[in-house]
């Protein structure tokens, strides 16, 4: 790309977005559908960020998310959009297992982010003690905490330990709850990630007496899709409909403020000026950006730690499985002492994604349970250990694939949404900030993000 001079105050500049991940694509096509003139910079080789899909044989492998939910329309909604058609999940029973020192046991029936809605299915469970299950029973009698408490925010862990017990925190929140955002709960922020249990605590005095009340605790799983042939398909697609604004190994290096603008250094001399910046990137990455133009702004996305997680593809053959494979997958507690922190049954989940003689499963490693063995060298060995209970000895897979994403997750820590006000207040209005890590988790909460920030450019 050739150096770009500055053009005047009176041309009509792009709107640039920085990061092609996801919610890089997502604001950049609703840019372009609100006729906003864009253009965008991904630092890398590839636009998708996470989401990457391989092809092995007539295997599918997803090396990042393998589909969204549906109760948050979103997602749904861009790929309708993009004309990209959607496989259901399979008909198999949408459940999962959860292994801890206790065993390994299914999911209760009815039980829905920590909150039975079978009562039956949850008092015959095995899951937790009879201990634990009665002291998440008494939940409604424990009264809430005084409105007049200094304390605006607080660790899941340390609600889901004052509300249900610290059985229900280290069996069911900690595996559950903590692995949607890849963060320990000791650290996780609940108003953050599920305010709508700090709310019905104050409400109701109570979550489950709030949940049975409003009928509001989402249908199990509340729907999930994926686009058919696996998530880079809607990336292709949206890569498409971009119509060709994006530059990649273009790494934006600073922004600096114009009288009418912002200019963008692409280093070498190279650079754009453009009329504002769409932010998304990860926090820590967004933070080196805006240091120019508020120091606190940057200092306070700094402050947002990023965790890791790798993934796993096994190709396996069928007939090397000795139990079914008849859920989701499986969590492990930390108690469990597993060096895995869960796997995905990808075929029995979505069908579709193996030969009808092999077994596609993706084991998740290094998360917040384990980050040390990130970088280990012996994934594949743990991984088949972790399997012995459905594998038998002798397997081996036929093909693996390997991904290590290293600053995959923010970490959204307690008092995140208070921080991330104050940085939202000293950016300037032509700045905004998209993508995981600053208000929501998973597809739908990305796309929310991305459409929000380029939506404000409609009116200017």
């Amino acid at each position: 790309m050739s150096s770009t001079s500055m053009p005047d105050a009176s041309s009509k500049l792009p709107v640039a977005v920085v990061g092609g991940g996801l919610a890089g694509l997502a604001a950049a096509w609703k840019l372009k559908s609100l006729g906003v003139p864009a253009v965008g910079f991904e630092a890398s080789a590839r636009l998708g960020g996470l989401i990457q899909t391989e092809r092995w044989e007539d295997s599918v492998y997803e090396h990042g998310p393998d589909g969204f939910l549906l109760r948050r329309p979103q997602a749904k909604e861009l790929c309708d959009a993009l004309g990209v058609p959607l496989q259901p999940l399979s008909p198999l029973p949408q459940n999962i297992y959860i292994a801890s020192r206790r065993g390994i046991f299914p999911l209760p029936k009815g039980l829905g982010l920590l909150v039975p809605t079978d009562w039956l299915s949850f008092f015959t469970s095995p899951l937790l003690s009879p201990l634990g299950r009665l002291r998440l029973a008494l939940e409604p009698w424990l009264g809430k905490r005084p409105p007049t408490s200094s304390v605006t925010d607080e660790s899941l862990a340390s609600f889901i330990r004052r509300r249900f017990g610290r059985e229900a925190y280290e069996t069911l929140a900690e595996p559950l709850l903590g692995g949607v955002w890849n963060t320990d709960p000791e650290i996780l922020s609940l108003r953050a990630s599920f305010p709508h249990y700090a709310d019905l605590e104050q409400s109701a005095g109570s979550v489950l007496r709030g949940l049975g009340r409003s009928q509001a605790l989402p249908v199990e799983g509340g729907g999930l899709a994926s686009p058919v042939g696996g998530m880079g398909t809607l990336i292709e697609a949206l890569e498409q409909a971009c119509g060709g604004i994006w530059q990649t190994r273009a790494r934006v290096r600073s922004i600096q403020k114009l009288p009418q603008g912002f200019w963008l250094d692409l280093g070498s001399g190279q650079g754009s000026a453009v009329r504002g910046v769409l932010l998304a990137l990860p926090p820590r990455a967004a933070s080196e950006l805006v240091q120019d133009l508020s120091n606190r702004a940057g200092s306070l996305l700094s402050d947002i730690p990023s965790g890791g997680i790798g993934t796993l593809s096994m190709t396996l053959r069928a007939e090397d499985f000795y139990r079914p494979l008849d859920a989701w997958g499986v969590l492990f507690t930390k108690s469990s002492g597993s060096l895995i922190d869960g796997f995905q049954w990808s075929s029995s989940k979505w069908g579709h994604r193996s030969g009808a003689d092999r077994v596609v499963v993706r084991a998740f490693f290094g998360g917040f349970k384990n980050p040390g063995f990130l970088d280990a060298d012996n994934v594949v060995d743990a991984a088949l250990e972790a399997l012995r209970p459905w594998l038998k000895a002798s397997a081996r897979p036929l093909h693996t694939a390997i991904r290590r994403w290293q600053t995959a997750f923010p970490q959204i820590k307690v008092g995140h949404l208070e921080r991330l006000g104050e940085v939202e207040a000293l950016l300037p209005p032509e700045i905004s900030l998209a993508g995981q890590g600053y208000r929501g988790v998973g597809m739908p909460a990305v796309i929310a993000s991305a459409f929000l920030a380029a939506q404000k450019w409609a009116a200017i």
